[in-house]
């Protein structure tokens, strides 16, 4: 897909979609973190290497 195709326009199209942004906006807890813990260096290695041979083809 090119970039050139994307639509950068942000369009709110109804009353409750401006509210739920600008809740989103204001609201106190800003991210969602991401548990780390949930894989470990081995697997993140494992996947490197899956993506490698998949990209070297």
């Amino acid at each position: 897909m090119a970039t050139s195709s994307f639509d950068k326009r942000f369009v709110l199209s109804n009353e409750n979609e401006v509210k739920r942004f600008y809740e989103s906006l204001n609201a106190l807890k800003k991210v969602k973190r991401i548990n780390t813990s949930l894989t470990s260096l081995e697997k993140e290695r494992e996947a490197e290497k899956k993506l490698r041979l998949l990209f070297s083809r």
